[in-house]
């Protein structure tokens, strides 16, 4: 009798496993062809949004919100333009949308939007197919975009054909549409920037194409200075993050040896460094 409580109590846990494990995995798993995800992140904690194009055929863009626990659509609003991401106020009330020219803000209101009207304004110095926006990040707290511009321009280089390749960081406001700092161009590669969380620093990571220094600049959103250069030496920086209080950066490296570097926002310092 006690053996066959057991089997029976095995029998119910494993089950219950198996169960959840399922119930998991179509939790998580919808498929979305014919369309391709351009960015996304979450609405909710119970809710998914993401933008995406068409795969096939001249069908419109769009932007979806999806419910997770049943992985139902609960708004799938087209677009008349080709978004390479996007980014959603902390209050949910205002999206801001970047192609590869333009940006586009609206005001969010999920509850009774069937589409969308969108302010629109062009890019200042985006005028061929070469001269598009690669990254891009907002500071709600301050109306502010930053842009990752990437330029082609005639030179006498070596490098991709007789080309010199730029990097162009530009500051918009939201609420004027026009530049309020330039960041320079420089013969680099811009390769990734984030805002803090508490929209008070901006760090953008500098890959160089010529003698192959790679760091991050950490810079002041108040007058937009730079405070501090992290150097990731003679290796490739391939992401970071800030943690949700804006106290601390992580740095992601591209070294099978040194992959991490903690930085503190309070102090200024590397704090520590991952080693595979």
């Amino acid at each position: 009798m006690k053996k066959l409580i057991i089997f029976i109590t095995l029998f119910v846990f494993v089950f219950n496993i198996k169960t959840a494990t399922s119930q998991n995995e179509k939790l998580w798993e919808f498929n979305i062809w014919p369309k391709k995800i351009s960015d996304m992140d979450f609405y909710d904690d119970n809710s998914l949004c993401y933008t995406y194009d068409r795969a096939t055929g001249g069908e419109p863009s769009g932007f979806i919100i999806r419910n997770l626990l049943d992985t139902v659509v609960t708004r799938d609003i087209p677009l008349s333009f080709k978004p390479i991401g996007f980014r959603i106020s902390r209050e949910k009330n205002m999206i801001v949308f970047c192609t590869l020219d333009k940006i586009y803000i609206s005001d969010l209101n999920v509850e009774n939007m069937d589409s969308m009207e969108v302010d629109e304004f062009k890019l200042e110095y985006v005028h061929e197919s070469e001269d598009n926006i690669q990254f891009f990040d907002v500071n709600f707290e301050e109306n502010k975009i930053a842009i990752m511009q990437y330029l082609k321009n005639d030179g006498d280089s070596v490098l991709k054909g007789g080309q010199q390749y730029f990097s162009r960081l530009l500051i918009y406001d939201i609420t004027t549409k026009q530049i309020v700092k330039r960041l320079g161009d420089i013969k680099s590669t811009y390769y990734l920037l984030k805002y803090s969380p508490d929209g008070k620093y901006l760090a953008v990571v500098n890959n160089h194409l010529f003698d192959h220094s790679h760091f991050v600049r950490l810079i002041n959103t108040e007058n937009y200075e730079e405070v501090d250069k992290i150097e990731g030496k003679d290796i490739s920086i391939e992401g970071l993050s800030f943690s949700p209080n804006s106290k601390n950066l992580v740095i992601t490296l591209n070294n099978p040896g040194e992959q991490l570097i903690f930085y503190s926002l309070e102090d200024f310092i590397i704090t520590s460094r991952k080693y595979n």
